[in-house]
């Protein structure tokens, strides 16, 4: 009973700090016997996406994702504890404005997309003194996609793939 006690407080406490995500309930089961549920944390995560067929050919979107990667420590204390450090969990939200189509009975293919990543608390790891460190930076990703097929003959093909893309930190790196 006192382990069972202990990873449902442990549950509880995990699921008091972080944010941003729901409980999902679980039972610890010791020796055959069922305990009390318990609740862990996960993260929402998923895609959303509206698909508007305009014509046979044509299809605009918007899309919506949320993305999560577990907090993550560096291993390598090997001098002293205090060399170890935890970065906390990385969240992506992903929006997204797109466009796909085939054009003159589907001579022209065009894929087009715009999109804005908002990143919170990106992993990164650097190396200072033969020592690596992991780290935490907000910033965004914000770009343009473009890709075209024209089928000039029946022998000749022609692509296009254009991209333009904008990274920055919040310390503007």
């Amino acid at each position: 009973d006192s382990l069972a006690a202990f990873v449902e407080e442990a549950a509880w406490q995990l699921a008091e700090e972080v944010s941003g995500g729901a409980e999902v309930p679980f039972e610890l089961v010791e020796q055959g016997r069922a305990s009390a549920p318990l609740y862990c944390y996960r993260p929402l995560t998923g895609r959303f996406i509206v698909k508007y067929q305009m014509t046979p050919d044509v299809m605009p979107y918007p899309s919506y994702s949320h993305g999560y990667r577990a907090g993550a420590f560096n291993g390598q204390a090997l001098a002293s504890p205090d060399e170890l450090n935890y970065v906390d969990p990385e969240k992506v939200d992903n929006y997204e404005l797109g466009l796909k189509g085939g054009f003159f009975d589907r001579k022209l293919t065009l894929s087009a997309v715009l999109f804005n990543s908002e990143i919170k608390n990106q992993h990164v790891q650097t190396t200072r003194a033969a020592l690596s460190v992991l780290g935490g930076l907000d910033g965004y990703t914000r770009g343009l996609e473009v890709e075209a097929t024209a089928a000039v003959t029946s022998a000749l093909r022609l692509n296009l793939a254009v991209s333009a893309l904008e990274t920055r930190y919040d310390n503007n790196q």
